[in-house]
């Protein structure tokens, strides 16, 4: 691998960790063994394994315990298994094991200056944390409960940028869709792109990422990096000019739900 290709990875992989939003009961350990991130606040987010490096005869267990931790506290949990991981075949099979939904995402990248054309109909603007329509806009693209939302937004940093898309309907302006970015010099991460179901199809994907680019480059930002799902935005994000630097999976424990015994 070159130096110049390790570097994008790295810049992907580390992105999140980065942009790492923190609530008062946030706890986060990071060392030799796992990043581990627990938030007992938040149901549905803020509950993640990532960077796992265990023994080969340690997996079942340390699977087995982060899962029961999780499950009294009564949370989703998110589990990474990706290059940084290991044994990868060995925690993704114990994974499965247990019954944990599990999707193939991508790590991709792009030039800040690369060139998405958007349509017309769909109107983007810029939105602070604290405006009452993006916390409305998050639960109308990714579910959850609004306080949980208001809750996150209050405690992200200020390099955050969100962005809201909306069409006119009826004479009046209907937001569809969301999506942000996390400055990180050199790189902007994006994240949270969102398109309600009801208005998929009309761009409104597009003008997001317009929109984003466009304010990375004001910015000074060379290159924008993200996380996407294989099956979902990753195709349309190659389409665009994206380039893919590796892949891995995403694991989830659902709250309420038993994982079954080995």
């Amino acid at each position: 691998m070159s130096r110049a290709t390790d570097t994008v990875r790295s810049q992907i992989v580390e992105a999140p960790l980065r942009g790492l939003v923190r609530l008062p009961d946030t706890r986060v350990i990071d060392d030799d063994t796992w990043r581990r991130v627990i938030t007992p606040s938040q149901p549905g987010s803020l509950n993640e394994v990532l960077r796992a490096r265990l023994a080969p005869d340690a997996v079942d267990e340390a699977v087995e315990r982060v899962l029961s931790e999780h499950a009294a506290l009564d949370v989703d949990l998110k589990w990474v298994v990706a290059f940084d991981s290991s044994p990868t075949d060995a925690l993704a099979a114990a994974l499965d094991a247990r019954g944990l939904e599990r999707w193939e995402a991508a790590g991709m990248w792009a030039s800040a200056r690369l060139d998405v054309a958007a349509p017309d109909a769909v109107l983007v603007r810029p939105v602070e944390l604290d405006d009452p329509e993006l916390a409305r806009a998050f639960v109308a693209g990714w579910g959850g409960a609004l306080e949980d939302h208001r809750a996150l937004l209050a405690c992200t940093p200020p390099t955050y940028r969100f962005f809201l898309a909306s069409i006119v309907q009826g004479g009046a302006s209907a937001v569809i869709g969301l999506a942000g970015y996390v400055r990180q010099p050199p790189v902007a991460y994006l994240t949270s792109a969102v398109v309600v179901p009801t208005a998929r199809g009309r761009g409104a994907y597009r003008a997001l990422l317009a929109t984003r680019l466009a304010a990375a480059r004001a910015e000074g930002l060379g290159r924008v990096v993200t996380q996407a799902r294989v099956a979902t935005s990753a195709p349309i994000l190659a389409r665009l000019g994206f380039e893919e630097s590796y892949r891995f999976q995403m694991f989830r424990a659902r709250r309420g739900t038993a994982t079954p015994p080995r």
